[in-house]
């Protein structure tokens, strides 16, 4: 469960980084 939730928060900062990456 701990491991899905870090994959998770990553994935989300990834692509977080290329929705601002795009603007």
């Amino acid at each position: 469960m701990e491991q899905a939730i870090q994959v998770i928060s990553e994935t989300r900062k990834a692509s977080a980084t290329l929705l601002q990456r795009k603007l």
